[in-house]
């Protein structure tokens, strides 16, 4: 890790002294790699997330080019700012003007459950304004993370400006987190994580672009509000992408009385189907480890013993579990207030 963080330090210079229409030409031409290599990267993702292939493992690559080729038009339009003469006394004369310069080096901490495209918000934003990063992947599916960086450094980006360190976050994490050269920590993650990082970021005054889900009655993400939401459910079980392990998906339906069956006929009867991500036909795949599908099987094991009751689902398989929906959960339940369920529940 240092060894990572004193060349992203000593190259950071050299690539913020490019213009941008030079570093956003590199960046372009990554996109247009990771085009040219979806399919092959698709793969990589699906085989180590289990996310289906072509519905969720290319799509997500899709994602990177385009959130790339975005973060270059912001960069090639981030214009300065200018105060016009005469607003404060004695500085009538004065011309007062901002300028944007890089930060310097980037700690960029990406979760498992979408690795490629929360890659792809941190490190283009922070490469199209001149920084350097140190990438943290996730621990258990790191390497579509790691094939993304060799296509930066065939692009023409050094590889000293992009530094990628695998390990657990307890280690690698906490070592970006606390070095006094990183200049601002970009991190996506669960609660205790961001809070671990915000406390040792705090020994340096790090600035951190944290979010992470707050397992609290209030139910948000930082900077994006969640809980319970009243949605049309009819379709919504269907809709399942990351088998769920996601921040922002629904899991909390309140519905008008007389609604229950209805939704519940409609989820039952949903064309999904468990199976081999790569099997085109398959719609969700395993989550990301067995150990993941046993944490949400205790979940709700948890709250079928506090009164809940299995409408259809509830079946763990290995890292499988069945998209499964729960009623008669009442509002004191820890799953209605206090737990985040990140599976398809």
């Amino acid at each position: 890790m240092n060894r990572a963080i004193d060349a992203a330090v000593e190259a950071q210079p050299a690539w913020a002294a490019l213009t941008i229409r030079e570093r956003v030409t590199k960046l372009r031409q990554f996109a247009e790699l990771v085009k040219g290599n979806r399919l092959a990267l698709g793969k990589t993702l699906s085989c180590e997330t289990g996310k289906p292939y072509m519905a969720e493992a290319v799509w997500e690559f899709d994602s990177v080019a385009y959130v790339i080729e975005a973060a270059c038009e912001v960069a090639m339009h981030h214009y300065g700012t200018s105060m016009p003469l005469g607003v404060e006394p004695g500085y009538d004369e004065d011309i007062q003007f901002a300028v944007h310069e890089p930060l310097g080096v980037i700690a960029c901490i990406v979760p498992f459950n979408f690795p490629a495209a929360l890659w792809a918000f941190k490190a283009g934003a922070a490469l199209a304004a001149g920084n350097a990063i140190v990438v943290k992947p996730p621990t258990a599916n790191p390497l579509a993370v790691i094939r993304m960086h060799e296509l930066l450094v065939e692009a023409g980006v050094p590889a000293t400006v992009a530094q990628c360190v695998t390990g657990e976050g307890s280690v690698v994490g906490s070592t970006l987190a606390r070095d006094p050269r990183i200049a601002q920590i970009s991190f996506t993650g669960s609660t205790a994580t961001g809070v671990s990082i915000a406390k040792d970021a705090a020994e340096n005054l790090t600035p951190q672009s944290v979010r992470a889900w707050r397992q609290r009655r209030a139910h948000h993400l930082l900077g994006r509000r969640h809980g319970s939401c009243r949605v049309g459910v009819g379709g919504q079980v269907t809709k399942l992408r990351a088998g769920l392990q996601r921040c922002q998906a629904v899991h909390r339906a309140q519905l008008r009385q007389g609604g229950v069956h209805t939704t519940v006929d409609r989820g039952a009867a949903s064309p999904l189907k468990l199976g081999d991500p790569l099997d085109e036909t398959t719609t969700m795949g395993p989550l990301v480890s067995e150990a993941a599908a046993k944490g949400v099987e205790q979940q709700v094991n948890a709250t079928v013993a506090a009164g809940a009751k299995v409408a259809f689902g509830g079946h763990r398989k290995g890292a499988f579990y069945e998209p499964t929906v729960l009623v008669n959960v009442t509002l004191d339940m820890d799953i209605a207030r206090d737990v985040e369920v990140f599976g398809p529940v």
